[in-house]
């Protein structure tokens, strides 16, 4: 905080500094409007750090930061809590943040929130029943026209409509793959697939259209706790061009078969697929099968993380070779079953897997004219 002061460090595209929280007219309470602003305006922009407690300069120093003179009067716990509400009820959608409270010499504490910059944009903030639209510039907030807000939306829907396209060629690819067939684009010429059923999971971030975010490859091979719960995709690890694929096969070559593959693509896509779950038993047993699909799902959100992948993502499992499968009273009456994608703002599902893979699982039941997944129930 100190150096910010001391390299002075001016207001720009990505940083902004504000002496408090502003009172309401009685002085009893704070108006976190201008907060909410600030936050959906960096939401909207690059992102960036909002410093709450640095005062700044006047005049022909305004922007720079010129002292901390903190937040004062209320614990950093209860101006957090009630700054997280009111952002969650006043801004549309809601934005993801997070705030860090750094207690003063002098008393009081500076808070720091980090906004990143949004995928769901733009983010409107609600003043007296109407919508405020704002984005960063490199002077500060400006209000943003018809045309800015328009292109906005159109911006977000077409990053989900490209992903969505490189799902749908995947799916193609992966159909294609039957016994006699060889992943050549998976540049390992030696893989083949089972003929088991089988299904695949895509674990996409939603900036690795705009904004790439390049993962640690090396972590695949230095940190022994993403090599455990990689076991699920085999141990035949290897590097390829998109990034790290790892394998399980059985017999020799040329006559070995795949069961399970995982590519992790550099920009931070991760494809996995397996067909040794479904087999190549008729009836799928559900309490076995959502089980395991939970945790591997569980598994690789947490390697996501620790390889560097940003949340939002967004996350799409389809079925192969279904059709006439039993599951609970019902049957699949197609081959190929996508699934809608889910989008999990965070990679941390730990509370309750369960509960949020559950409309991807209950739906899966209804594909076999099942009422529901008893997962969770």
């Amino acid at each position: 905080m100190i150096d910010l002061i001391d390299a002075q460090v001016s207001e720009g595209l990505t940083i902004d500094y504000k002496a408090d929280c502003n009172r309401t007219a009685d002085g009893s309470g704070f108006d976190f409007f201008g907060l909410h602003k600030d936050i959906a305006s960096f939401a909207n922009s690059s992102g960036g750090d909002l410093v709450v407690g640095m005062k700044e300069g006047k005049g022909e120093e305004s922007g720079l930061p010129k002292e901390l003179v903190g937040i004062q009067g209320q614990s950093a716990e209860s101006i957090k809590l009630k700054l997280q509400q009111s952002a969650d009820s006043a801004i549309e959608p809601r934005v993801e943040f997070s705030m860090k409270d750094i207690p003063l010499e002098r008393g009081g504490f500076a808070l720091i929130i980090r906004i990143k910059r949004s995928l769901f944009k733009p983010h409107g903030v609600l003043k007296d029943h109407r919508y405020c639209f704002a984005q960063r510039n490199n002077s500060g907030n400006v209000n943003m026209d018809i045309r800015q807000i328009r292109d906005a939306f159109i911006g977000a829907d077409s990053i989900v409509k490209e992903i969505r396209s490189f799902i749908s060629q995947r799916v193609e690819a992966i159909e294609r793959s039957g016994a006699n067939t060889v992943l050549a684009e998976k540049d390992v010429p030696y893989f083949k697939f089972s003929p088991n059923a089988k299904y695949a999971i895509h674990l996409i971030p939603l900036n690795v259209i705009d904004n790439p975010e390049p993962i640690s490859l090396q972590s695949f091979k230095d940190d022994s706790g993403v090599y455990r719960k990689l076991a699920a995709w085999g141990y035949n690890f290897r590097y390829n061009l998109d990034g790290i694929f790892t394998s399980n096969e059985k017999g020799t070559y040329p006559h070995n078969y795949g069961y399970t593959y995982m590519q992790a693509y550099r920009n931070g896509i991760f494809e996995c697929v397996d067909s040794q779950l479904l087999g190549q038993e008729r009836y799928i047993s559900t309490p076995q099968f959502e089980k395991q699909l939970t945790e591997t799902i569980h598994n690789l959100l947490d390697v996501a993380d620790i390889v560097g992948v940003s949340p939002p993502v967004m996350l799409s499992i389809s079925f192969y070779n279904m059709k006439n499968r039993l599951l609970d009273t019902g049957s699949f009456d197609r081959s190929t079953i996508l699934l809608p994608e889910l989008i999990l703002d965070d990679l941390d599902i730990d509370a309750n897997p369960a509960k949020a893979l559950k409309p991807i699982l209950d739906m899966f039941h209804q594909a076999a004219g099942n009422d529901k997944s008893p997962l969770g129930n």
